[in-house]
């Protein structure tokens, strides 16, 4: 064997080769921002997190404005119609179901919307957020989060009945 000899195994270089090519194919588009798709469109705002690129793109579709927040060139979340829907039920339903619910947790911040429709229900709102970058673009969605982090820092540590928890995504994994 090539370990008893101590020659390497002319089979790694060409396996580490062909998962990299493999990828390059598996993945079109392998890109972290996701570029204007026409002259309407425009990137508002782009941060490279710790965890991942975040940005905002801004759409004129008619005579209605979109924004739509990307995590590593990956749709998340934003203000279409349809979105805002799915960001308000997230929260009504479940809160709604419960006979007497005191706190509420979401996992990751999105837009906020989630978060905000949480706190209509006089609930101890928590979020769980991996990245820093996003919480920081609320104030592209402010219709759908009124502010419920504070819009300088990211955050608004005086805040009672809301917390965004940052938690780095290697402290998600288990040892």
């Amino acid at each position: 064997g090539g370990a008893e000899t101590g020659r390497r195994s002319p089979r790694r270089p060409t396996a580490a080769v062909v998962v990299v090519f493999a990828w390059s194919v598996a993945v079109p588009g392998a890109h972290l921002i996701r570029p204007p798709a026409s002259n309407g469109d425009a990137v508002v705002y782009y941060a490279e997190g710790e965890n991942a690129v975040v940005h905002v793109n801004y759409s004129e579709i008619g005579k209605r404005i979109e924004r739509v927040l990307y995590l590593d060139s990956q749709s998340v979340a934003g203000d279409s119609p349809e979105l805002i829907t799915d960001q308000k039920m997230l929260a009504h339903l479940p809160l709604l179901l419960h006979p007497a619910p005191r706190r509420a947790l979401t996992v990751g911040f999105g837009t906020g919307g989630t978060s905000f429709s949480m706190l209509l229900h006089e609930v101890e709102t928590h979020c769980v957020e991996i990245e820093r970058a996003v919480p920081a673009a609320a104030k592209y969605f402010y219709a759908q989060n009124h502010g419920v982090v504070g819009l300088a820092q990211g955050l608004d540590p005086t805040r009672r009945d809301f917390r965004v928890s940052l938690t780095h995504a290697p402290h998600l994994l288990p040892p």
